[in-house]
């Protein structure tokens, strides 16, 4: 670093300190003259701690090995849809009253429908993706089509209300008809015209196995 002409500062190694690990650099001033000769006298002394190129390194180590620990977890992870798997077989969910689920959507709901052979009745719960909660809905009624015994009926379910649980005509989950021809029924098959999810609407919703307990 020059100071003015002839003049600069110039910094000298002297050597490392054993206490505080640190370089010890001594700044002399020099004169350069005409003549050639220099003269140099005393200016400061610094310390410097140099870079400890193995704590980098060591540090470097440690996050390349938790990324390859992740990329390895990562790459070991199952997948929970295996390719070519359709809902049938991935989304399997138990029916809270014994009956039969029906998926509506893309897993977006779930209906169970319910036979009781002694009393005709069908009852119909709307529940939500997982089957494990009701879902209140404002249906006025609900259209079936139903095929039992090589005949093809249509039935009507009405929007049940229950004390118990606080559901009202207008915000229910359970849906019920009765009909002789359900007692003797078996192996009930059919398409749900409508349902709607409070906005969330839906068609021609079929089901076909043995409805009833």
């Amino acid at each position: 670093m020059e100071l003015k002409t002839g003049f600069r500062i110039e910094w000298a190694y002297q050597g490392n300190s054993t206490a505080s690990g640190c370089q010890t650099w001594a700044g002399l001033i020099a004169e350069t003259r005409k003549d050639g000769s220099a003269e140099k006298d005393f200016l400061a002394r610094r310390e410097y701690r140099p870079v400890q190129r193995w704590g980098i390194m060591r540090c470097g180590l440690i996050v390349f090995a938790l990324v390859s620990l992740g990329f390895v977890c990562g790459c070991e992870r199952r997948p929970d849809h295996p390719e070519g798997a359709g809902h049938a077989h991935t989304h399997q969910h138990a029916a809270p009253h014994g009956g039969i689920l029906v998926e509506v959507g893309d897993h977006q709901f779930n209906v169970e429908l319910v036979r009781d052979a002694v009393t005709g009745t069908l009852t119909l719960y709307t529940l939500d993706a997982h089957a494990e909660n009701f879902v209140r809905t404002a249906m006025s009624a609900i259209e079936l089509s139903i095929t039992a015994g090589g005949q093809t009926r249509s039935l009507t379910l009405l929007p049940v209300a229950n004390l118990a649980t606080g559901e009202t005509v207008g915000a229910t989950s359970q849906y019920q008809a009765q009909a002789e021809w359900l007692k003797g029924a078996t192996g009930l098959a059919g398409t749900i015209a409508r349902l709607d999810f409070n906005g969330a609407e839906f068609q021609q919703i079929s089901f076909g196995s043995k409805v009833g307990r």
